[in-house]
């Protein structure tokens, strides 16, 4: 796409990324061409194998081969990925990845069809100047393509979203932007103004400790309680103590936190919340702080842009079961379901890269009662092929879809990017944070839903704006994430849980991944990867980090 296009072999990266698995299905839900002409096509995609049946086939065979690595990272997600990127910019070579999907990337995975489209995460906003390493990143990848005389960054214009950006359907009508703004009344638009101008105040803010009040990566936030403490109450509670009580705002801000967290306003903390308002604070030579960078597969674009040179050290279908120290170093034991045969690795360093929520199933000897506190949301995304269709009052699609009071977050034009503006096809990605009922009740209704039952959801939400939208649809393949992101409820990103969790284990065993953070974002995924490489290549290394190459010395 444009000038960022990677360089990379197409079939080397699909047979890793897992783009011609797509097609494996969760049950026998596919709608052949066979079919009547007017029946949409789809399926449930995803794999199609269940852990627990690894597992019992695993422990009962005997090990096929034995290997022995410097450092094993489990998970390929983004803090995988980020943790090889950086051994290798450090010329450390001897490490592998273990995935046990048959694809890498995590959440941003992507497929392809008549167009590239994200399977979940689907952009990126412009970096903070703290971040550092991020921005290094996306200069050396050429998405940062120089830095003028203030040294402020000049994005490539391939990778900010191309404007219409986003809009809102409220009351029959399509609104630019997604604070609703129609018909409201003066004293719900009075408060819509001071919520936002709070949150300006809170984006300035600093603590006693000189740091920035919100800030990403969090880590760098301020520890002062008078910020902390926000985090022992709800976003809803905070909003009522201050008297935003107007109904668009609330919605607003609940759909923001389902958005970024897949929590409501009632069970997001208010330090998270507010933390979603205020922590941005990204600089551009050419684009506004709240700008976002995004590509027809989202985040799978960056994704590849971290695997592009490890994909040799990368193993994809491999279960990692069994996680124990012995003699000094660290044994894990492997199920490959592929081949079906067990193998071992003694390993100097272990990255765990995969949720928390695994840690006691893979490491039963090790104390982790406050797993308890790691709680994920499930989300539904369905990709939607059609052809190009009347979007309202001769209105052109934006990048960002939204349906007041909908069932669902709406849409993202996916090839809203592409420079061709004749498509013979759309794609549309479409978003549902599972939030009835509490998490596991909604992942045990979600499996069991047929694709048919998925498909009828989503056409009564979009047929809201676009009532003859099914004469249009080609295809509609639904995707499911049983723990798709880490939910930031009240107590938790201040709380003790999150902080036990990120303790290395006796200077071996090390954690990297999003849910570290309380917030499922790609900068935190990145931010640990990164800093659990630092810590890993001076483990290995006795702290003579000379040979380092993480800002490109």
């Amino acid at each position: 796409m444009g000038k960022s296009d990677v360089s990379i072999s197409r079939k080397e990266f699909l047979e890793l990324s897992g783009i011609a698995l797509l097609g494996s299905t969760l049950g026998l839900q596919t709608l052949t061409s066979c079919e009547s002409a007017t029946v949409i096509q789809g399926q449930i995609v995803g794999a199609n194998h269940a852990i627990g049946h690894l597992l019992r086939k695993a422990i009962s065979l005997p090990i096929h081969q034995s290997h022995q690595t410097k450092i094993l990272i489990v998970g390929s997600g983004i803090s995988g990925l980020t943790a090889g990127y950086f051994l290798q910019k450090a010329g450390i070579k001897d490490y592998e990845i273990l995935e046990l999907e048959s694809h890498i990337g995590g959440n941003s995975t992507f497929g392809e069809d008549e167009a590239r489209y994200p399977w979940a995460a689907h952009y990126l906003p412009i970096p903070s100047p703290e971040n550092k390493e991020l921005i290094d990143f996306l200069a050396e990848n050429k998405i940062i393509t120089g830095f003028d005389e203030n040294k402020l960054p000049v994005y490539d214009e391939y990778a900010l979203c191309f404007h219409p950006d986003e809009r809102l359907f409220v009351k029959g009508f399509w609104q630019e932007g997604l604070i609703p703004n129609m018909d409201i009344l003066d004293g719900e638009k009075n408060q819509i103004g001071e919520f936002l101008s709070k949150m300006n105040a809170f984006k300035t803010a600093k603590g006693n400790d000189q740091k920035w009040a919100f800030t990403i990566p969090l880590a760098y936030s301020s520890s002062d309680t008078s910020f902390t403490d926000l985090d022992k109450i709800s976003m809803k509670t905070w909003m009522e103590r201050n008297a935003f009580t107007a109904k668009p705002l609330h919605w607003y801000v609940n759909y923001c936190l389902l958005d970024d967290y897949g929590t409501s306003i009632a069970e997001t903390s208010a330090w998270a919340g507010i933390h979603y308002f205020a922590s941005r604070k990204g600089k551009a030579a050419n684009a506004k702080d709240d700008d976002v960078l995004t590509w027809s597969e989202g985040n799978g674009f960056l994704m590849k842009l971290v695997a592009k040179n490890q994909l040799n050290h990368i193993k994809t279908q491999r279960l990692a079961y069994q996680i124990e120290e012995k003699n000094g170093k660290v044994s894990v034991d492997v199920y490959d379901w592929k081949t079906e045969k067990r193998e071992n690795y003694t390993v100097e360093q272990v990255i765990w890269a995969v949720p928390q929520m695994l840690r006691p199933y893979l490491m039963p000897q090790q104390k982790s009662d406050f797993i308890k506190d790691f709680t994920y949301s499930p989300w539904m995304v369905a990709n939607i092929q059609t052809k190009p269709f009347d979007t309202g009052r001769g209105q052109a699609l934006s990048w960002d879809n939204v349906i007041y009071e909908g069932n669902g977050l709406g849409y993202v034009l996916s090839n809203h990017q592409e420079l061709s503006q004749d498509q013979q096809t759309w794609q549309l990605t479409y978003y549902k944070p599972l939030v009835d009922n509490n998490p596991a009740d909604e992942r045990k209704k979600a499996i069991v839903k047929t694709h048919e039952e998925w498909k009828s959801e989503v056409l009564t939400d979009l047929k809201k704006a676009h009532p003859k939208i099914e004469e249009s649809i080609l295809k509609i393949d639904i995707k499911l994430w049983g723990h798709a992101m880490i939910r930031p409820t009240i107590g938790f990103i201040h709380g003790s849980a999150r902080y036990e969790a990120q303790k290395s284990l006796n200077n071996k065993i090390h954690f990297a991944h999003s849910d570290l953070s309380g917030v499922s974002i790609f900068e935190e995924a990145f931010y640990h990867g990164a800093e659990v490489a630092k810590k890993v290549i001076s483990n290995i290394y006795h702290g003579d980090t000379d040979y380092t190459n993480f800002h490109g010395e």
